[in-house]
Parts: C-alpha cells; structure tokens; sequence
C-alpha cells in the first residue's frame, strides 16, 4: 500500500512538472508570434470601420508593412480599390523605410493587391 501511495504521489508531481513546462514553452511561441507580426490595433480598427469593410488588420511582418481589407460582399471593386490606394498612403505615413502592402478581398477573390518598394 505504501508503494502504491509514493508512486501515485510521483505520478502527480510529474504530471504538474509536464504542464507547467507545457505552459512555458506555449508562452514562448506566443511572444514569438507577437514579435513576428506586430498588429496596429489603432489602423486595424479605423480599417475595420471603413464603409463597405467587413473586416481589416494593419500589420507589421519583417519589413514590410501589410493591410489585408476584407470587402462586404456588395461593395464595388472601385471602392475596394479606393480603399487600398488610401491605406497605401497611410502606411507610407506610418512605416516609413518600409516596404508596403496592401490587399483587397473579396467573395474569397483577391481584387487588389499593391506592393510599393520604399
């Protein structure tokens, strides 16, 4: 019975020692991921807010900076373009010494895509 109890006891701290380097090694991937694409959360949301945008990001990836524009599905392609031509202006504005892009979808098609060597 003695036996029984210690190796349960062992079976029990070894587990919790698996998990809580299980966690350590999970935060590391996180920051790292965080470090590689550093998101503008401000220039997300204004993106996001733009009339006939479903959805948008605004990211910083190496040296490039990045804005993805997901269009309603309604929306022009002009506009779309439009859009994309105004965020273009905007990163240069914030990122200079950059590489920009930026890419417009819609209805799972690529509308606009531009990419301006700085």
């Amino acid at each position: 019975m003695k036996h029984l109890r210690k190796y349960i006891i062992i079976c029990i701290l070894m587990l919790i020692t698996i998990t809580l380097i299980g966690c350590m090694i999970q935060d590391e991937e996180a920051s790292t991921k965080e470090k590689i694409n550093k998101v503008n959360k401000a220039l997300s949301m204004n993106l996001s807010l733009e009339q006939g945008v479903a959805a948008g990001q605004v990211f910083l990836k190496d040296d490039i900076a990045t804005a993805k524009i997901i269009a309603e599905h309604d929306i022009e392609e002009s506009k779309i373009r439009e859009i994309a031509e105004k965020y273009v202006e905007i990163l240069k504005e914030n990122y200079q010494n950059k590489n920009i892009s930026v890419q417009g979808m819609q209805n799972n098609k690529n509308i606009v895509d531009l990419f301006i060597e700085q």
